[in-house]
């Protein structure tokens, strides 16, 4: 895997370059919320002990996370990546069966862009990437298309 020149690291333009034949959709924060409460359900109806890494996109993936620690009697683990100052504490409680880690973006962090959400477990593996597009990617959207529009990439995978 060829890692690129600029050290400051993309997540979603890293998933693009080592994906076989990556597929970028142009999604709503709607369909980009929906994608993640959909893995949220999928965890919580075969309650599924999973690693999860997650750099929010808002409030309603704060509760999506915390729907799956309340409803899943399995052990978890939560890497939270959020930007400094953040106040996520308050939105993220711990229980019994999980374990949270802080990861705190520096402010110069290409990722602060980018929000994601990897699932990792015993049977499959899912990655939710999604960033705002860029002004060269973006020519052909119309104005309000644009302060909505997200590229994302989505993959689900078997163990």
């Amino acid at each position: 895997m060829n890692l690129p020149p600029n050290p400051e690291l993309s997540l979603y333009q890293l998933v693009l370059e080592t994906l076989a034949s990556p597929e970028s959709l142009t999604i709503t924060p709607i369909t980009l919320k929906s994608l993640v409460t959909a893995t949220f359900d999928l965890l919580i109806e075969q309650n599924i002990s999973a690693t999860i890494w997650v750099k929010p996109q808002g409030e309603s993936w704060h509760r999506e996370i915390k729907r799956y620690q309340q409803q899943v009697d399995v052990p978890k683990t939560i890497y939270l990546c959020h930007c400094l100052g953040d106040d996520w504490e308050k939105r993220v409680n711990l229980n019994r069966d999980s374990q949270l880690f802080s990861l705190p973006l520096g402010t110069d962090s290409q990722l602060q862009q980018e929000y994601f959400l990897l699932i990792i477990c015993q049977n499959y593996s899912s990655l939710i990437v999604a960033c705002q597009p860029e002004l060269s990617e973006s020519e052909n959207l119309t104005d309000s298309e644009l302060s909505q529009a997200l590229l994302a990439v989505f993959t689900l995978e078997q163990i």
